[in-house]
């Protein structure tokens, strides 16, 4: 099928399974009784994909600019790790801290979602239970991300991904420091069932967005979530 699409291939009136698929397997581990959480995944993706390498080869032969969509066919491949964890400190479980960090090869052309290579993040949530607030969250993250070596070739040539292209890549990390503050507005009961409404600021300070230096380099992104659970 097509990237993030509707549209199938066909292979003698069946959809070709065999030629584009996505393999996942993940083993989730609690080796204690603190509540830690240890996750480990890994994958493989095989579908239609350009290379990075033969989008720039292709360039350099005829004098264009890159482009992934020229060399775009059956036989790409992406394959990737990634491990998270959970560990609770304090307060039943609601303060303590998380982590994740991710790669994948970075030489096919991203498959979905996101243009990203390589991740880690860490962060902490503490329970408002310390400060007379039970049912209210702080929590602090920080993440950084980058790409393959390939990608940032194929970008600072002036090629187009997915989601990112500036005509000319000037590389850098990509890192985001969040912060957000979930409070309770108030508890009620809808039809005899017990509800609650929450309110949640949040702020992100993003380092180079996009992986270019040339953006911002610093952008300020404000936001708020609300939620009613009933």
């Amino acid at each position: 099928m097509s990237k993030n699409g509707a549209n199938f291939d066909w292979v003698n009136n069946f959809p070709s399974m065999v030629r584009e698929l996505g393999y996942n397997l993940e083993y989730d581990l609690k080796p204690n009784n603190c509540g830690t959480v240890l996750r480990f995944l890994g994958f493989f993706n095989t579908g239609r994909m350009g290379n990075y390498d033969s989008a720039l080869e292709l360039a350099a032969l005829t004098g264009t600019t890159p482009n992934i969509l020229a060399v775009e066919g059956l036989g790409g491949t992406k394959y990737g790790f990634a491990f998270n964890f959970e560990q609770p400190l304090a307060n039943d479980g609601e303060t303590g801290i998380f982590g994740r960090a991710g790669w994948n090869d970075g030489h096919d052309e991203s498959w979905m979602y996101v243009e990203c290579d390589w991740h880690a993040s860490l962060g902490v949530q503490v329970s408002g239970v310390n400060w007379k607030r039970p049912d209210d969250r702080v929590g602090v993250a920080y993440g950084v991300n980058g790409l393959s070596g390939p990608h940032q070739d194929y970008l600072a040539a002036g090629g187009i991904g997915m989601l990112l292209g500036d005509g000319a890549l000037n590389y850098g990390l990509e890192q985001a420091l969040e912060v957000y503050y979930s409070f309770l507005v108030c508890k009620y009961d809808i039809f005899g069932l017990p509800a609650s409404f929450t309110v949640t600021p949040d702020y992100q300070l993003i380092v180079n967005p996009g992986f270019n230096t040339d953006r911002g380099p610093l952008v300020n992104v404000l936001g708020v979530r609300m939620r009613l659970l009933w």
